[in-house]
């Protein structure tokens, strides 16, 4: 699925992504591999990556990911688009790339201390 979308360098930004298969039905990601990566968008390898360790698992199954950047994965990334992606890993050994898309990493205008 495709998710564009954009922030402000150097906040916290929440993402929560609910896995389902191609009826509807949860996925259960027990024992997956989770990678969430964010990269140019002219190429090149990621500029950060969380992975299940940053993550938590919620839902029936449990087929709900929910994690957040922290301000220093963007602070100084502001003024740019890139590419980000969420890849699953099952415990087949299938991988799955259900979230992607395009982001933009907008700079603050405003003075982060008051």
């Amino acid at each position: 699925m495709a998710i564009d979308g954009g922030w402000i360098a150097g906040e916290s930004q929440p993402f929560q992504f609910t896995i389902t298969d191609e009826d509807g039905a949860p996925v259960n990601l027990t024992g997956a591999a989770l990678r969430y990566s964010l990269a140019r968008e002219t190429g090149g390898g990621p500029l950060f990556t969380k992975t299940e360790a940053d993550m938590t698992l919620s839902g029936s199954g449990p087929h709900i990911i929910t994690f957040a950047l922290d301000p220093a994965d963007t602070a100084s990334m502001g003024g740019a688009h890139y590419r980000h992606e969420l890849q699953i890993i099952d415990g087949s050994g299938n991988c799955h790339k259900p979230v992607w898309g395009l982001v933009t990493i907008y700079p603050s205008i405003n003075d982060p201390t008051p």
